[in-house]
């Protein structure tokens, strides 16, 4: 799907539409039958009609029911006025696609993504994402500037990767197995949709309330096949990538790769696995205490560094060392897919049913050490975004 033009949009992209249907009226109550031998009777005297008073808190209506019509109440007040909405909001913060805010509409809060310009990838792939593993909008307002309202979020895995590194203590085996777990199912739910997401990193990891991670910042998202080349963040990104983080080995190397698939006209191949490459660095940065020196070593277990052998520093597990390094091989056909990772010994015994279903809780409050990295996030490692 090619970028929304219209006035505004929801999550579907086909015009303004609500989230939730409105209930049905009542139906009419039955009128008596007037008959020759009728004897009016008198009229009751009614009560005046209760006027319901405005609830901006909508603390009145929560209830089973009552979630969705706020959201929806949400929904059509940010349709109306996103701009002022936004203006009003507190920065969370800012990336190279726009700058994200926290607002608040009835009794619930939320993020509005502000950009300048809009691919709708978010909105095109929404009937084949679940919501659960991915952050999707809830809604859009189109215009000079394209405003989206998203589910607001605890904060990124990149926040609480800065409070491990402030407080000096890494995750632990057990809890960076279960930690990967979910990132494992969070985008093989974007694989087997037949996509490919090309800028995974930690700062577009999200933890939800709940304690759980979500993909989100779907802005270079795209087919399987789609080419990547030029795209991703620098130190994440795989060698194919062409990233300014790669060696000039590894450029030359897959430049070679192009002309080749030029000159032969090969089909395209498949692209997934530059998100495998950049889940491998991720993997380096929950586990290393300090932010730049886990990327350095994520790219000596490639061999960008020169290193004709690799030996795993005493902070990465000795059951995960192999894996890793398979991810983050120099020849995309060498990584594992987020198949064969399941697979792996490493998670021996993960039940992966409950993982998706999200019934297995994190050995770890992610929630509460994103919210502790956020202030101190920026002197770690660079700003992103976070809805």
């Amino acid at each position: 799907m090619g970028a929304v033009h219209s006035s505004s949009k929801d999550l579907y992209g086909v015009g303004r539409r609500r989230l939730l249907q409105p209930a049905a009226e009542p139906p009419a109550a039955p009128q008596a039958v007037a008959t020759p031998h009728a004897v009016p009777e008198a009229a009751a005297p009614q009560p005046a009609p209760y006027q319901e008073e405005e609830d901006p808190s909508g603390e009145a209506e929560r209830g089973a029911d009552g979630e969705e019509c706020l959201l929806q109440r949400a929904v059509d007040d940010f349709l109306l006025c996103a701009p002022s909405l936004f203006e009003g909001g507190t920065p969370l913060g800012a990336g190279g696609q726009g700058e994200v805010r926290r607002i608040e509409l009835w009794g619930m809060a939320f993020a509005v993504k502000q950009t300048s310009y809009f691919q709708g990838r978010d909105m095109a792939y929404a009937d084949v994402l679940p919501r659960a593993w991915v952050q999707l909008p809830l809604a859009v307002d189109t215009g000079a500037t394209l405003y989206q309202l998203l589910p607001l979020a605890a904060g990124d895995l990149g926040h609480a990767i800065a409070a491990l590194e402030e407080r000096g203590q890494p995750l632990a085996p057990a809890e960076f197995r279960a930690v990967l777990a979910e990132l494992v199912v969070a985008v093989g739910a974007i694989h087997a949709a037949g996509l490919r997401h090309a800028d995974i990193k930690p700062a577009n990891f999200l933890i939800t309330p709940t304690n759980h991670v979500m993909v989100s910042d779907l802005g270079l998202l795209g087919g399987a096949a789609d080419s990547a080349r030029g795209w991703g963040t620098v130190g994440f990104a795989a060698p194919e990538q062409a990233s300014l983080g790669c060696t000039a080995l590894d450029v030359v190397a897959h430049a070679w790769e192009w002309v080749g698939d030029a000159l032969l006209r090969r089909t395209r191949r498949d692209q997934r696995s530059i998100d495998v490459h950049a889940l491998g660095v991720t993997c380096f940065c929950m586990l290393g205490a300090d932010w730049r020196g886990a990327r350095r070593e994520a790219a000596a277990a490639r061999g960008g560094w020169g290193r004709r052998g690799w030996v795993p520093p005493a902070w990465v597990p000795a059951a995960a060392a192999p894996l890793l390094k398979s991810m983050l091989a120099r020849r995309p056909g060498w990584r594992p897919t987020l198949e064969q990772i399941r697979a792996h010994a490493f998670f021996e015994g993960v039940d992966w049913a409950a993982v998706e279903a999200q019934r297995v809780p994190l050995p770890l409050d992610l929630a509460a050490l994103a919210a502790e990295g956020r202030c101190g996030f920026a002197h770690s490692a660079p700003q992103h975004a976070t809805a």
